[in-house]
C-alpha cells in the first residue's frame, strides 16, 4: 500500500486572496472618499450677491422660462427644481453660457445650492413647451419644505419661491 499525505492547500488559498481583500478595500475607501469630496462641493457659499433680482413673470418675459416647481424630494436628501420653456431662443440666450446654470440661494444666508459638476455639464435642450428638471443635493437637510430659495441664472437672480 502505497499512502502519501498531502498538505490541506487552504492556507496557501488564504494567503493568495488577501492582496484582493486589501486592493478592494483600498478602492472601496478611495471611491467613498471621492463621493463626500464630490458632495461637499455641492453645497457652497454664495461668492457674490446677484446683480439683478426679478420677478416670476420678468423671467418669462425676458429670459423665457417659468419656475414650475421647487420641492423637497427623496426623503429630504433632494431639492427639485423644475423649469417649463416658454421661449426656446430666450431661454437657449440664457442657459448657453454654462455660467448662468440655475443654481439656487437658501433663504438669507450665503448657502448656494449648485447641481452636480455631471448635472451641469450635461447640454439644456430648451424645447417649447419642454421642462427641465435639475436636482441638487440637500446635503444636511438645510432646505425644508416652506424654506425660501432664490433662483439664480448667472447674475440674475429671482424673487424668493417657498419649496413645497
Amino acid at each position: 500500500m502505497n499512502m502519501t499525505l498531502s498538505q490541506p492547500t487552504s492556507n496557501k488559498t488564504q494567503r493568495s486572496r488577501w492582496p484582493l481583500l486589501v486592493g478592494l478595500l483600498l478602492v472601496a475607501s478611495l471611491v467613498i472618499i471621492a463621493l463626500l469630496i464630490a458632495n461637499q462641493s455641492a453645497n457652497r457659499p454664495a461668492a457674490a450677491p446677484a446683480a439683478n433680482v426679478i420677478s416670476a413673470s420678468q423671467l418669462a418675459e425676458r429670459y423665457g422660462l417659468r419656475v414650475n416647481l421647487i420641492a423637497v424630494t427623496a426623503a429630504g436628501g433632494l431639492v427639485d427644481l423644475r423649469l417649463k420653456v416658454l421661449d426656446p431662443e430666450k431661454a437657449k440666450a440664457l442657459l448657453n453660457d454654462p455660467k448662468n446654470f440655475p443654481t439656487m440661494k437658501v433663504g438669507n444666508s450665503d448657502l448656494i445650492l449648485a447641481a452636480s459638476e455631471d448635472t451641469r455639464l450635461q447640454a439644456m435642450n430648451a424645447l417649447e413647451g419642454g421642462l427641465m428638471v435639475i436636482l441638487y443635493s440637500n446635503r444636511g437637510s438645510v432646505v425644508s419644505p416652506d424654506s425660501a430659495l432664490s433662483v439664480m441664472l448667472g447674475d440674475v437672480q429671482l424673487d424668493p419661491i417657498a419649496a413645497k
